[in-house]
């Protein structure tokens, strides 16, 4: 459950105020979210006493001024660890929740709760409302004049300069709404800025083309959707890693502005991603090279991959560098795609005409690492885009197998560099090394999956796993049981097995029921909890989702009275 988007509507009067804070600009930013010259700024302010009690994500785009509905949602489309839900009414559209995933491990987040207890959660909607102002233009945070907004989210037309301020309030004390507290960058999952760069390229030369996140889309002549027969080639995207002396190495070394860890709930056991420019060969059915109007369909896939070899090294500090044993080659294997391919719901306002291509692809989720261009051998082009899964592809790493690499208190290894270079190939017939010339997009941290999805990597193929009609939770396998029955035990779908489903350890402690299960995995995504003062009562409460505590094994849920007679039954659903 990521993103709970529906619509609705806010209204406050107006007022003006002025905060001195603390200095926080535009280029404080992190992430960004979109492409286009306009530039906003987005402001979240859950207000608890946590630290920081605020994030700031940066947001582009070309053309109009953009509502706050339509920036905000694709903002948490774009960030796995923010979840916003949008209610709608025939008033309109009304800002009721925003989540952060603080520890990055893949809550679940429901009725304004999270698995989770440490993430930030907007989940008390009787005294609590999302209070939204704004300031144009401020040469800084600290500088700015805020003022209310007197429409609903959906008009609120954030313009060029905006910086716009939600802060989750108490409006039953009459708490003041604009900013407290100067914010903090939220996190970007991609390669922040450069350690240091060297390269003899005569173009494609611009190091900070390797920042952000990968090209989905080149708006000029024979550009458009990047696609794994169509990669990335502008020369504003790409920075070429060229080397023509051995004595004189060239390479691009790139920080995260996190660490990037090797967490048992990456899928694939995959940690980081590398883009580059690599493309698969084709064959045009009737056309002879592929435009931006090109339907898939009426292109089949060859076995070959068209790639320059790269190198990548890892580090904690900056200073010591690793090799990652038994690594691919970065710039292959597998092509980028930037968007997902659907015929049901085109986006409109890509390109005129667009019929194909729909959402952006995610730059965070690997492909299976066993694969190779043989295992997708004359599949259309469309059929290709289908089996990414959302996916954008790239090439993966696994730093579990690095030993030199130290580990965090909880035992998980990580990095916070990344260094890529040209691989030696062989000497010219006058002795002049010869070496290969990649060219980087990105680079990305893998972001972990919820249970149910983890066993879905595990159980089905990569030709089957992006059809739902196998992969839902619902459907029922082989073995009789549903999905989700056998992910909750480890099983597959074919493996024979007696679900016995027990409580155990129970016990209520500081307001909260504690116990564990004989569930193999954790199942916070599908487990469920009905709760009632009487063991006969008709009707019970069946909303109440977990949190779960890998530390411990543990589960638990609040009680609302902890002394009151209370009576529980879990289930495993969809």
């Amino acid at each position: 459950m990521k993103n709970i988007l529906k619509y609705s509507v806010g209204v406050a009067a107006c007022c003006y105020s002025y905060w001195a804070l603390g200095t926080f600009t535009l280029d404080d930013i992190h992430y960004w979210v979109g492409e286009g010259t306009n530039k906003a700024a987005i402001v979240i302010d859950w207000n608890d006493n946590s630290s920081p009690a605020s994030l700031c994500w940066g947001y582009r785009w070309n053309g109009a001024p953009r509502s706050a509905t339509q920036i905000l949602k694709e903002i948490a489309e774009a960030d796995n660890r923010l979840h916003a839900a949008i209610s709608t009414s025939t008033w309109g559209s009304s800002l009721d929740f925003i989540g952060y995933d603080v520890n990055d491990n893949a809550s679940y987040f429901s009725n304004s709760k999270s698995t989770d207890s440490e993430d930030w959660c907007s989940s008390k909607p009787n005294t609590h409302y999302w209070s939204q102002n704004f300031a144009m233009n401020p040469q800084s945070f600290d500088s700015a004049t805020w003022e209310y907004y007197s429409t609903g989210i959906d008009g609120q037309m954030i313009e060029n300069g905006t910086w716009y301020y939600a802060k989750y309030i108490n409006w039953t004390t009459y708490e003041a709404s604009t900013p407290a507290v100067v914010p903090n960058a939220a996190e970007s999952p991609f390669g922040y800025s450069i350690l240091s760069a060297s390269t003899e390229a005569y173009s494609y030369n611009n190091s900070k083309n390797a920042l952000g996140r990968p090209t989905t889309y080149m708006n000029f002549e024979y550009g458009g959707v990047v696609n794994p027969i169509n990669s990335s080639w502008g020369n504003d995207e790409l920075y070429a890693i060229v080397q023509y002396e051995e004595e004189v190495p060239s390479y691009v070394a790139i920080e995260f502005d996190h660490r990037v860890y090797d967490d048992p709930q990456n899928p694939y056991g995959q940690d980081f991603i590398v883009f580059g420019n690599a493309f698969l060969s084709y064959r045009g059915n009737g056309s002879s090279y592929y435009s931006e109007n090109s339907d898939p369909n009426n292109f089949t896939i060859n076995p070959v991959c068209m790639s320059e070899q790269a190198e990548v090294e890892v580090s904690q500090d900056g200073e010591n560098w690793y090799s990652i044993p038994n690594a691919p080659y970065a710039d292959g294997f597998a092509p980028t795609l930037g968007y997902t391919y659907d015929t049901t719901a085109p986006d409109s306002t890509l390109f005129n005409g667009n019929l194909w291509w729909s959402k952006r692809t995610d730059p965070t989720l690997p492909l299976p690492p066993t694969l190779t261009s043989s295992d997708w051998s004359n599949i259309t082009l469309a059929e290709l885009c289908k089996r990414y899964n959302g996916s954008a592809g790239g090439t993966g790493y696994d730093i579990s197998g690095i030993k030199k690499l130290s580990a965090d208190e909880t035992g998980r290894k990580w990095i916070k560099y990344v260094r890529i270079k040209p691989v030696f190939e062989d000497y010219d017939d006058e002795g002049y090394p010869l070496f290969s010339e990649p060219e980087i997009d990105a680079v990305a941290d893998v972001a972990p999956m919820q249970p149910y999805q983890l066993w879905v990597t595990k159980n089905f193929s990569f030709a089957d796993a992006y059809k739902t009609n196998l992969t839902a939770r619902g459907c029922v396998g082989q073995n009789g049981n549903s999905n989700f029955v056998n992910a909750a035990f480890d099983k597959s779908p074919s493996e024979s097995f007696s679900p016995e489903f027990e409580i155990t350890s129970f016990r209520i402690e500081n307001g909260k029921a504690f116990f564990k299960t004989s569930l193999a995995n954790p199942c916070y995504d599908t487990l469920r909890i009905s709760k009632n003062s009487k063991l006969d009562a008709p009707n019970w409460n069946t909303k109440i989702i977990p949190q779960y505590n890998p530390d411990t094994k543990e589960y638990s849920i609040e009680l609302n009275d902890a002394n009151a007679q209370q009576f529980f039954k879990l289930k495993l659903c969809e």
